[in-house]
């Protein structure tokens, strides 16, 4: 797993990747959470969370 939070350069996002990306991808979007996945397995390949240096007040 690798986490990326660079508010100065991505904005107020928090990146969690969990494997390498899929040569077709899904996203889906639920509120400030969007899920990055395999076409193929559905496997997750990562997260994006919005917003989470404001709900941690960071």
């Amino acid at each position: 797993m690798i986490t990326t939070y660079n508010p100065e350069h991505l904005g107020d996002v928090l990146m969690i990747i969990l494997a390498p990306n899929a040569n077709q991808q899904v996203v889906t979007t639920n509120k400030n959470v969007t899920r990055v996945s395999d076409l193929s397995s559905d496997k997750t390949t990562g997260y994006n969370i919005f917003g989470i240096g404001k709900k941690l007040q960071i």
